[in-house]
């Protein structure tokens, strides 16, 4: 069996352990239609409150998907000959030679040189467990209804993540707008010994409700956003790891294989994200750059004036769309946060 393979089946032994902890975390629905919390901590990111705000029309928004043409195959029609008709049929047969025989039809989407294996068969065993692959960035993403979408999500995944062999860098953005507390969470690093990513979450709950439960943003949540993973700061001498273009998503996503996992705190993630108007994304400015993390205490995230001026730990907005190029701060999923340890003190 050949290594990428091996891989494959790898990949899909880990994303079976994180199902069945992912849904031995999830909650269940409590008598007055909010969500239990399954855990028994004290949430850990402060929120920062804002009055409601009703989402402005002038400012820009974005479709989920635009329609894809289809091409139909018209039909082909065999005219019978009537009963008291006859057809002569020559013989078209010659001794001593052998009519060919033409060789059958192939789909050449079915054939991997590479690896011998079938394309078409790992793209359906990726879809199976919620992912794509994109073979021009040679990465895998996650998609937009994958079954992860009906868990939620809560702080304690990352800690069943370290289980897994999974250690990345970590951070969250509470805020609330439009009614309801928001929440977006950050990732990077290493997934298992032969995935090295980054993820965007976004996720919702009722404003005030009291539970570190979130549920995952729907089709009226979702966030136009992308996304870059870089070695280092791209602005210098930087590798890229992948891309991910812009999207209306819920979670996005890329993991790409690698011979050996490069250091959580020394990947780089560009990325950025249109909000729905500018009073949401004073919202999540306000909150980030409150944000505090037991990898790097010191660092917080400071507004530059251009993008040419984004470096590490850094943010540029403008009007309801934040660019982010964020290396250190946050902590690790096995260093577990304190409450007070993941913001500003006044």
């Amino acid at each position: 069996m050949n290594n990428s393979i091996k891989r494959y089946l790898t990949l899909l032994f880990l994303l079976t352990l994180i199902i069945t902890v992912f849904t031995a975390c999830k909650g269940k629905p409590g008598t007055d239609g909010s969500t239990e919390d399954p855990f028994s901590v004290t949430e850990y990111p402060a929120t920062v409150t804002q009055q409601n705000v009703t989402p402005s029309s002038t400012e820009t928004t974005t479709g989920m998907f635009d329609d894809f043409a289809t091409t139909t195959t018209p039909a082909t029609t065999t005219t019978k000959p009537s009963s008291g008709s006859q057809i002569s049929i020559p013989d078209l047969t010659f001794p001593g030679v052998t009519n060919p025989t033409l060789p059958p039809t192939v789909d050449p989407q079915l054939t991997n040189t590479t690896n011998g294996g079938s394309q078409v068969d790992v793209a359906k065993l990726l879809s199976a467990v919620g992912y794509s692959y994109d073979p021009e960035e040679d990465c895998f993403y996650s998609e937009l209804d994958s079954w992860q979408r009906k868990g939620g999500f809560a702080p304690h995944y990352d800690l069943g993540a370290f289980l897994l062999n999974m250690h990345y860098i970590t951070f969250t953005v509470d805020f609330d707008w439009g009614g309801e507390s928001w929440r977006l969470q950050f990732w990077k690093g290493n997934y298992s010994v032969v995935l090295d990513g980054a993820e965007i979450g976004v996720y919702t709950k009722p404003l005030g409700a009291d539970t570190t439960l979130y549920d995952t943003a729907d089709n009226d949540h979702l966030l136009n956003m992308s996304m870059e993973l870089y070695t280092k700061n791209p602005r210098v001498d930087s590798t890229r790891y992948f891309r991910r273009p812009a999207t209306d998503h819920w979670w996005l996503t890329g993991f790409k294989l690698v011979k050996s996992n490069a250091v959580p705190g020394k990947m780089v993630m560009v990325c950025t994200i249109r909000f729905r108007d500018s009073e949401m994304a004073d919202s999540f400015t306000k909150s980030l750059e409150q944000v505090r993390g037991q990898y790097a205490p010191l660092k917080t995230f400071k507004a530059v004036k251009t993008l040419n001026n984004l470096a590490d730990d850094s943010y540029y907005r403008e009007t309801n769309t934040v660019t982010m190029c964020w290396r250190a701060v946050g902590w690790l999923n096995y260093d577990f946060p304190e409450a007070e340890s993941t913001t500003k003190k006044p």
